[in-house]
């Protein structure tokens, strides 16, 4: 198929957009494992689309056999300069995730699913992908901070393709990691050498074929192998030696002590199923255009089908073994849709290789900074750093880095990895000489090839599509290869130069006796330096402006100086003995310097006075007024001051200008909101952001300094402290001497103050009021109205005993009192009152009691002094309540009332009345019954009548007292209560053995019908069936049918149940077919409903309603008879898509004759 053009912000793809791209001349779609997807185009320049073709814009295309078409992003447009076609170069649409950003992600223990789930939910702005696993089992952790969400998922370290694993696969929107992506259907390849279009590379240098399994016993001494010492691969006599590894075992017990041959035998006996290592390792080119026209494409052919992650099995004819291999890369024709190329092997790249080709630089200098961090921590004690000829023995940990020096000369970089050293960088000569010679052959052939490729499509220009395949094939070899002799210079070597002569961009690489030099410039004065000899190795880049960067490494520093245009310089360097770095501007400078003891910064003067200045600094933005999202951005954990204009603001009749005070908590919204204050000349008023912190609350004002001001005046000797209120008068003031402290207070000519002095303490005021226990210990007091006083002891001179009359004491004048404050009887003009405390038990419960009675106004009062508990004696009757009830509480207290002579229930006639309003009354035996003894009605007349405690009511009949009301039956509990009929044995303890009864009524309404506990159903029984209405049941006309909720219809269809059993004699398609699917409203009910009338519907209707089940089971006819038309038309399909794909074989035969 011709991709499709497509709008850069277009969301729907079911159309064809701008247009098909059928003038393209070559599509190509690239898809590596766990790497790169990509779309290459070549256009016709004199195309219909040339001049709509834009950056960003998205093409639709098959991009393989195994997926629907692809959506991809073009990132690229550039001109061939041979014809001046279009070069268009696309990335898969997942890679727009690239340029979203997530600045925190951090799992703890959760599946590959929740991880990949909480990378698309955590991303700074919303995208429509989703980013999931198809792995909800398996668990990790893993922390990663401010990159985008592709590095995440498999760029950096700790991404969860390297804690989690797996393979990815890029589906349009969907961003899926399974654990294996492709199948294994016994796809099985021999290989033979010199095969034309087949490359195939195997590898044996992990080879091994024998280990020696061992656990160490540190605490015991012992070393813990197999019986005969080696575990032996199936494969080992396929080689001509055995290639042995020793393997610790120990990570696989928990305890070591209990580990014996036998139990490290059952541990070991599958490393080489589990590992594969007994195999070599495979990578095979497959390029199909070369071997059509072979006989060994016969045996090629099934790889034409394979899809991306599919294991493909690869015998080799000599070495007589098997080795399993990954199909990592295909080339896909777009539109041919068939596979052009396709690689199989281990899976190389990464997720975002090819998001961002300057990437590459970035991630090399970033990489280059890390491993001086992991120096510098080495050289700070980690790690141990070993120089010299000879191979350190003792002492080494995992992660320890030897320096291998011979004649004093630095050739070799060896690192520990807890076994052994392994091999990181060597540059002795000889090893550099052969790698480059190896590297500069490999790319002089493939130039060479690239030239003849070349040659033939010139030669042979009818041949043109299968030419230009091929030169490109050349020249990707040849990248291919340089690439390769350019990882061999990363080792120390090639000897070229280059230059284009379009660009004017030259790369040159020089060796001497003494060392290696490469430099790569271009037309615009960029230039890029290398140079590496025995003791040292030192990189310089600048550009044209005069920015220069350079690196100097010897055995004993580290160093490296950035310098800008401006002349700002930032130096860092490092030996053996400590850490130095320096910045320096044309006026300041700033230094750090770190030795073994010794830590030292050193700031310039002129720095610190600026850092002050512009932190007390008031910035002038009056005409603007931000959102919180811009003080988070620029003011992160920051109070900052700004000059407003108030009309910007929000705020009038204030004044012109004020100063706004912004006070930012945290990072982002998570450490609360952020407060602004705006001082004014007239108020000062204050606002928040809101819950999302997205936008501002209105300003409140939280106070007027329209009238009120203060002042602090300090001196040698004085302070003071003043706030004058001019609206009213008022004023405040502190003075502090140093004999004198006062405080002063004046309203008008009122003044209130408290004076402190060494010599006295002066009150002075309008009114003085002292609260709380005040002793005076001498005190002279010329008058005072005391209003109530306690004397402990009182001098009376005399009293005058003719206010007491003979005879009798005046109560009225004279108290008598007896006992003690607690415990006493007192007489009080007309009252008469006790006190005294008592201990006794009150069924069965024994408490000590105070207890006060009073007479007084022709009535008894008992008073309870340790709880609110009173008794009133009075002619009404008792009650807890003088009046019978608390007045203040519209006569709705008081826990209970016996009230004699009581005319409550009838109107002459008087009785008694047991009464409580907002208490129980209660009668109650333990023993005997209560008898209601009447001789004419007991009536009820409360809310409810309650039987508890499990115990029944019986009665010859239950009435309810008026014939046009409800009767209600109420039964305890919010949620649990029942109402049960059973028999007269009532509950028995059980509900299987207690008998329930039935209950017959016209109609039952409630909201539910549950069935009993157990494995019961519950049945409705009818003779027609059922049928759910509205309230109004049958009674209205028309009836109103409501709808049945339920998690599932079963119809019974049992063959027990049936008879005259035959098969559907009707065509299911066109009874479907007949039905007329509505839309339409119930006259009584619900709305917009959709469906069929019945009148219209003989083949399922019944009585104006429609079976569901028979239009189900219609419908599944219907769909047996679809399906069937179906596989006959997939049959000519198959068999017409064989047929094409012979003629376009035979088509290309006769175009290659001719």
């Amino acid at each position: 198929m011709f991709p499709i053009l497509y709008k850069r912000n277009e969301t729907n793809f079911t159309h064809n957009g701008l247009g098909l791209l059928k003038d393209s001349i070559k599509a190509v779609a690239i898809e590596e494992l766990n790497g790169m997807f990509e779309l290459n185009i070549e256009y016709d320049s004199e195309g219909f689309l040339v001049d709509e073709i834009k950056e960003e814009m998205i093409i639709k295309a098959k991009a393989n056999d195994k997926q629907d078409e692809q959506l991809f992003r073009i990132y690229s447009i550039t001109k061939n300069h041979e014809n001046d076609n279009l070069i268009i170069d696309a990335q898969h649409i997942t890679y727009d995730l690239a340029n979203n950003f997530v600045e925190k992600m951090e799992a703890r223990n959760v599946t590959k699913k929740q991880v990949m789930e909480q990378i698309g939910d955590s991303t700074a702005y919303p995208h429509p992908f989703n980013v999931t696993s198809s792995n909800n089992t398996t668990r990790s952790s893993t922390s990663l901070y401010r990159t985008n969400p592709l590095q995440m998922v498999a760029g950096m370290e700790g991404s969860v393709l390297q804690i989690w694993g797996g393979q990815i696969e890029r589906d349009n929107f969907n961003l899926i990691l399974h654990d294996r992506r492709g199948s294994d259907d016994g796809v099985k390849i021999l290989y033979k050498k010199n095969l034309t279009g087949l490359e195939a590379k195997f590898d044996i240098s992990q080879l091994k074929t024998r280990i020696f399994p061992f656990v160490y016993d540190e605490e015991n001494n012992r070393l813990i192998t197999v019986e005969g010492k080696y575990i032996d691969s199936p494969y080992i006599n396929n080689y001509e030696m055995p290639y042995i590894l020793e393997v610790d075992f120990a990570d696989k017990f928990e305890n070591i002590e209990e580990v014996t041959p036998q139990k490290l035998y059952n541990v070991a006996q599958n490393w080489f199923v589990e590992t594969g290592r007994d195999k070599p390792k495979v990578e095979m080119e497959v390029k199909f255009e070369h071997l059509w026209e072979t006989e060994e494409y016969k045996h090629l052919a099934v790889l034409e089908l394979v899809g991306m992650g599919d294991i493909v099995t690869v015998e080799h004819s000599k070495l007589k073994v098997e080795a399993k291999a990954i199909v990592n890369r295909i080339e896909y024709d777009v539109i041919a849709e068939k596979n052009i190329a396709v690689d199989v092997g281990n899976v190389k790249a990464r997720l975002t290789d090819s998001v961002n080709k300057v990437a590459d630089v970035i991630e090399k200098v970033e990489h280059a900074e890390q491993t001086a961090n992991q120096a510098i921590k080495a050289a700070n004690g980690k790690n141990t750093n070993f120089y010299g000829p000879d191979e350190p023995t003792n002492g080494m940990i995992e992660g320890d880095i030897w320096f291998q020096t011979i004649d004093g000369q630095y050739t070799r970089t060896w690192r520990y990895d807890a076994i052994q050293w392994q091999l990181v960088l060597s540059v002795d000569v000889r090893d550099a000489i052969d790698e480059a010679q190896q590297a500069k052959d490999d790319a002089q052939r493939a130039v060479d090839r690239a030239n003849q490729a070349t040659q033939q499509a010139t030669n042979a220009i009818n041949q043109a599509q299968t030419a230009f395949d091929s030169a490109q094939d050349a020249i990707s070899t040849a990248d291919g290869a340089f690439n390769r002799a350019n990882d061999a210079f990363n080792n120390v070597i090639t000897l070229s130069s280059f230059v284009d002569e379009n660009t004017g961009e030259i790369s040159t690489i020089k060796q001497s006796v003494i060392g290696l030099q490469t430099q790569i410039s271009d037309n615009e004065g960029n230039i890029s330096n290398l140079t590496q000899i025995a003791t040292g190795l030192q990189t310089r880049v600048s550009d044209a402006e005069g920015n220069i960067s350079a690196l100097q490494q010897t055995s004993k520093s580290f160093a490296t100086r950035i310098t800008d245009a401006e002349g700002n310089i930032s130096t860092l360097t490092q030996t053996a003995q400590g850490l130095q770095t320096q910045i320096n501007d044309k006026v300041s400078s700033s230094q750090f310097t770190q030795l073994a003891g010794v830590v030292d910064t050193k700031v310039t003067s002129s720095q610190v006075n600026a850092l002050i200045a512009s932190d007390r600094q008031i910035k002038d933005t009056r005409d603007t007024n931000e959102k919180p999202s811009y003080y988070f951005t620029n003011y992160k954990r920051q109070v900052v001051r700004e000059f407003k204009r108030l009309t910007v603001m929000g705020i009038s009749g204030n004044g012109s200008y004020g100063v706004l005070e912004t006070e930012v908590p945290w990072n982002d919204k998570s450490g609360g909101q952020i407060k602004q204050t705006l001082y004014t000349d007239y108020a000062t008023y204050e606002r928040r952001g809101n819950n999302s912190n997205d936008t501002w609350n209105v300003w409140k004002k939280i106070a007027d300094t329209d009238y009120v001001s203060s002042q602090i005046t300090q001196t040698a000797n004085s302070i003071n402290q003043t706030i004058i209120n001019t609206k009213d008068n008022l004023q405040s003031q502190i003075t502090q001497l140093d004999r004198n402290i006062n405080l002063r207070v004046q309203k008008g000519d009122v003044i209130n103050q408290i004076n402190i002095s060494d010599e006295s303490i002066l009150i002075a005021g309008r009114r003085i009021h002292i609260t709380g226990q005040t002793t005076i210990d001498n005190a002279s007091i010329d008058g005072a109205k005391i209003k109530d006083a306690s004397i402990g002891n009182a001098q009376i001179g005399s009293i005058n005993a003719a206010k007491i009359n003979s005879g009798e004491l005046n109560t009225n004048l004279v108290n008598v009192f007896g006992g003690s404050a607690t415990s006493y009887t007192m007489i009080d003009g007309g009252t008469f009152e006790s006190r005294g405390q008592f201990t006794k038990t009150w069924f069965g419960k024994t408490e000590t009691h105070d207890v006060r009675l009073r007479f007084a106004g022709g009535m008894l009062r008992a008073e309870s002094m340790t709880d609110d508990r009173r008794l009133y004696y009075s002619h009404d009757g008792i009650s807890t309540y003088y009046q019978g009830s608390n007045e203040d509480d519209d006569g709705l207290s008081g826990s209970g009332v016996i009230e004699f002579f009581s005319h409550r229930y009838h109107p002459t006639v008087r009785g008694l009345t047991l009464y409580s309003n907002r208490g129980i009354v209660a009668i109650n035996t333990a023993t005997r019954d209560i008898e209601l003894d009447s001789g004419n009605d007991i009536r009820m007349t409360g809310r409810y009548v309650s039987i508890v405690n499990d115990y029944s009511l019986q009665a010859n009949s239950i009435q309810n007292r008026s014939y046009d009301t409800n009767f209600y039956i109420g039964v305890s509990g919010d949620n649990n209560g029942e109402l049960r009929v059973t028999n007269k044995l009532f509950w028995q303890g059980s509900y299987e053995a207690t008998r329930f009864m039935n209950i017959r009524a016209n109609g039952l309404h409630g909201r539910f019908l549950v069935a009993p506990s157990g494995d019961y159903f519950a049945y409705v029984g009818s003779n027609l069936g059922l049928r759910v209405t509205s309230r109004g049941v049958y009674n209205n006309d028309p009836v109103i049918y409501r709808p049945i909720q339920a998690s599932d219809f079963q119809q019974r269809s049992s063959k027990l149940d049936k008879s005259n059993i035959r098969q559907l004699s009707c065509n299911a398609i066109e009874e479907v077919c007949k039905l007329t699917i509505v839309n339409f409203d119930y006259k009584q009910g619900e709305i917009n409903k959709i469906g069929v009338v019945a009148e219209d519907s003989s083949l399922i209707e019944k009585d104006g309603f429609v079976s569901i089940a028979d239009t189900t089971f219609l419908n599944s006819r219907a769909i047996q008879e679809l399906n069937s038309k179906f596989l006959n038309i997939e049959d000519k399909v198959n068999w017409l898509e064989l047929e094409n794909q012979y003629l376009k074989q035979k088509i290309k035969q006769l175009e290659g004759a001719a």
